[in-house]
């Protein structure tokens, strides 16, 4: 009996060495330096490339202003868009 547990551990521990090895000769999830940046540039290519493109018009506008944050939307063809009451 005791060499029954000693095989099936031994077997477990012979397992889990040989998937640890295996994983860390493989791929390591290391794909890009800062992912939080590449994911904005990649989104922004993607928009570009159906055409649409977003800008907050802080060039004229203040960003904040009185306790307000101002922006303007536009739509797919650069027409302002007007608030809905």
């Amino acid at each position: 009996m005791p060499a029954l547990i000693l095989a099936f551990f031994a077997t477990i521990i012979i397992v889990e060495l040989t998937m640890a090895v295996l994983a860390s000769r493989s791929w390591t999830g290391f794909v890009v330096k800062n992912s939080h940046v590449d994911s904005h540039e990649f989104n922004r290519n993607a928009q570009e490339g159906r055409g649409r493109r977003r800008s907050i018009g802080m060039e004229r506008l203040p960003a904040i202003a009185n306790g307000e944050i101002r922006y303007r939307l536009k739509d797919w063809n650069g027409k302002t868009l007007k608030p809905v009451a």
